[in-house]
């Protein structure tokens, strides 16, 4: 089946609290089936265009929310904080994802704190397992993204970009 010409746009969607923006993909007849399509930890990335595209080209009318962390944040008068360092990308071992733990133990020095994610993988666990009684014994404590956030001081300055994401 041939593809169909498209029409793509961005919206604001109007809450009794705010607004977000919206992504819209729509089929050349400006109709038909609808598909919410919500968006991974990246946010509205150009992967999540493509495959909001993609279904519109099949006759689906797709809308992608762009709910991100930020604005949910300072809606409740949070801070919104970026990730430092992604420990374990798809080609990390053992080794690569314990030197990504220690790259994150120096930002923490360093600046007093670091944001670090991962995923539950069995590499990824072996090396917290072997890395989280080290890094304590360096004084170094681990908590949840809601204690951090309690911890900073609202007026501390945003942190700086992440120096690495990890590939994706």
């Amino acid at each position: 089946m041939p593809a169909m010409p498209i029409e793509t746009r961005t919206d604001t969607v109007v809450v009794a609290d705010g607004s977000f923006a919206a992504h819209v993909a729509l089929p050349e007849r400006g109709e038909g089936p609808g598909i919410l399509l919500l968006q991974e930890i990246f946010g509205v990335a150009p992967y999540i265009i493509a495959v909001a595209e993609r279904l519109a080209a099949m006759g689906y009318v797709v809308v992608a929310p762009g709910a991100h962390p930020g604005i949910i944040f300072s809606r409740q008068e949070l801070p919104a904080l970026r990730v430092d360092l992604f420990l374990d990308g798809e080609e990390e071992d053992e080794a690569g994802i314990m030197d990504n733990l220690a790259e994150a133990a120096e930002t923490a020095r360093r600046r007093g704190w670091a944001l670090v994610i991962c995923h539950p993988r069995p590499e990824t666990l072996a090396a917290l397992q072997t890395m989280l009684p080290r890094l304590t014994d360096y004084g170094l404590r681990f908590v949840t993204v809601p204690a951090l956030f309690a911890a900073l001081d609202a007026s501390d300055p945003a942190p700086p970009p992440p120096r690495r994401t990890g590939p994706h």
